[in-house]
């Protein structure tokens, strides 16, 4: 008698478990199949490396540097109303700017602090819901004109980022 309940108990469980995993796969199956965007659609595409940028020849502009002298930022952006606090962002940033030019090397490691503050500067006077909808390449190549005008021996050429993470 105890073995006969044992195995209607075991069965039952058997028939819990079988149930629970059709339905997670059945679940699985509708949100795959009818949802709007694409799986990963929402995560950031990472900047080409340093080494990449820099071994390979630009069409338009020739071959090019990476300066990564730049520390890891930690910022904080414009508060969306009076009784909130702004998000956090870490940034790490990097410019590419054309090979063999030392003078404007040496240029870009002595603004470095004003390039960190022109890139804080920027990210304050923005919420995250509006850098989200102005969307990373634009917000690249403001920060690029932006830091440019402060350049005297050369321009860089583009802005990229290591990182670029809210913190919520």
């Amino acid at each position: 008698m105890k073995h006969q309940s044992i195995k209607v108990i075991t069965n039952i469980l058997y028939g819990i478990i079988i149930t629970i995993a059709a339905v997670l796969v059945i679940e699985t199956i509708i949100c795959f199949t009818f949802r709007n965007d694409k799986v990963g659609s929402k995560y950031r595409v990472a900047d080409p490396t340093p080494q990449k940028i820099t071994s390979k020849q630009d069409k338009k502009n020739g071959k090019m540097e990476a300066f990564t002298e730049l520390e890891q930022l930690r910022l904080l952006t414009k508060a969306p109303d009076e009784n909130s606090t702004g998000s956090v962002i870490i940034l790490t940033p990097w410019f590419s700017y054309p090979e063999g030019d030392i003078s404007f090397h040496e240029e870009l490691s002595l603004k470095r602090k004003q390039e960190s503050s022109i890139i804080i500067d920027y990210f304050s006077n923005y919420t995250e819901q509006e850098l989200r909808s102005k969307g990373e390449s634009n917000i690249k190549n403001e920060l690029c004109t932006l830091i440019n005008k402060e350049m005297v021996l050369g321009q860089i050429k583009n802005v990229y980022f290591y990182d670029y993470l809210f913190v919520n």
